[in-house]
């Protein structure tokens, strides 16, 4: 019986059409590697089309993290023309100084960001060429984020170095059952990163006044539990050894489905998982050595 229920349900259109999604997100990482994961989405088929969310995680050292979720209705949800997305009050937003700004209003947390580019990322796919193609950008691989973050009666500061991706299109990797490992490295004037993988993953390199050819980047496992190696070579001379540390964020990336959908769905492919963490980088370039804050970004099914 159960067997025959779940074939039905994967057969309906509303399973079938689970395809189409548009997901901001904000990361940024302080000096003492707290971290914040900032999400907006919304899904254009599925029972829920049309619906946007709102998740936000601020994970703060020997603190408990202060955490957001908010759904809105089709009707409270809005692609912004010049970028962002709005949901219900809460909104990401492409001003015209050339700034981000990240604002969220309830009664039990607030938050206002903004997010100042050093550094634009490389282009996108574009769009118009294969306007139903999944693809990933990155708007901004290396800003400042300042701002304020503050649930009941705390509140923190944040003075944060952060990085600002788009991912848009039919068929995303998440509902697929395909996982994805991201890493960014967010320094002082270095902003390296590897997203995604094949045809439709990101990477990029700037180290100083250099920017490097990173399209031969490859993340691999090291040997020691958690710690990840971020290799150029040979198209460039430099190599990432991330040190994961804590805290940790754990959440699930298909929020913006409807609970059943997530159950067929899961069933089907494994119940997906969002790890968001802070690390170390420790960069070898030419034979010189330098530090750097970097955050893991993973999404795998188990």
């Amino acid at each position: 019986m159960i067997a025959l229920a779940l074939g039905g349900l994967l057969a309906c259109p509303a399973v079938q059409e689970l395809r189409t999604q548009e997901r901001w997100e904000l990361i940024a990482i302080n000096q003492d590697l707290s971290v914040l994961d900032a999400q907006l989405t919304v899904g254009n088929t599925g029972w829920l089309r049309g619906q946007g969310t709102v998740s936000l995680d601020w994970l703060i050292r020997d603190q408990s993290p202060l955490r957001f979720l908010r759904t809105g209705l089709p009707e409270e949800t809005e692609t912004l023309t010049h970028g962002g997305l709005l949901v219900g009050p809460d909104a990401l937003r492409h001003e015209d100084d050339g700034t981000w700004t990240l604002a969220i209003r309830d009664a039990e947390t607030r938050a206002q960001l903004t997010l100042r580019p050093f550094l634009g990322g490389p282009a996108p796919v574009p769009w118009p060429e294969a306007p139903d193609a999944w693809t990933v950008a990155a708007p901004v691989v290396l800003g400042e984020v300042q701002g304020m973050v503050a649930s009941g009666s705390r509140s923190t500061l944040v003075d944060a170095r952060g990085v600002l991706t788009r991912r848009r299109g039919d068929s995303p990797p998440a509902l697929r059952g395909t996982a994805r490992l991201a890493v960014y490295v967010l320094g002082e004037g270095v902003a390296i990163g590897l997203d995604g993988s094949g045809p439709q993953a990101m990477s990029w390199a700037v180290v100083g006044d250099l920017a490097l050819d990173a399209r031969d980047a490859r993340l691999t496992r090291g040997k020691q539990k958690g710690r990840l190696v971020l290799d150029l070579r040979p198209t460039a001379d430099l190599v990432a050894h991330i040190l994961p540390r804590q805290p940790r964020a754990v959440r699930s990336p298909w929020t913006h489905l409807h609970r059943l959908e997530r159950w067929v769905l899961g069933a089907w492919l494994g119940t997906p998982t969002r790890r968001t963490q802070g690390a170390r980088a420790q960069l070898v370039m030419g034979g010189e050595r330098s530090e750097a804050r970097a955050v893991i970004v993973e999404e795998r099914f188990e």
